[in-house]
């Protein structure tokens, strides 16, 4: 049986000119340690990211949970608009459409982003 590491085949590799660890004049020792340090640094990287991503997360979970906070508590003091008593038809736009039906659609906006996220606890 022979030991002899057989060389691949890099002619199609796109980093055959940066990977100092497909250098044939360099020993294969020295090329494996070279690409076990490459291979060491792309998973810190890639750990790192995922922190950041985590990171990322918690705050956007934060910031929700606190915003939600925010439009519950302006909910409660915004006085709601009379019942819809639109007269449009008679004589459009009527004084009820003109003065309340942004702040309906607001209201509703609001309530409606509230009720469909989830609680969050915050940290």
């Amino acid at each position: 049986m022979s030991t002899d590491l057989k060389e691949p085949d890099w002619s199609g590799s796109k980093t055959l000119l940066s990977a100092c660890w497909k250098n044939p004049l360099y020993p294969m020792n020295e090329r494996l340690e070279m690409a076990d340090g490459a291979v060491r640094w792309r998973n810190e990287v890639i750990a790192n990211l995922r922190n950041q991503l985590e990171q990322a997360k918690a705050d956007a979970a934060r910031r929700d949970s606190s915003l939600q906070s925010s439009i519950e508590e302006l909910l409660e003091y915004i006085d709601e608009p009379p019942e819809r008593n639109c007269s449009c038809h008679v004589s459009p736009p009527c004084s009820d459409c003109v003065d309340y039906s942004h702040l309906r659609e607001v209201i509703a906006s609001a309530k409606k982003v509230i009720h469909s996220q989830p609680a969050q606890v915050q940290s």
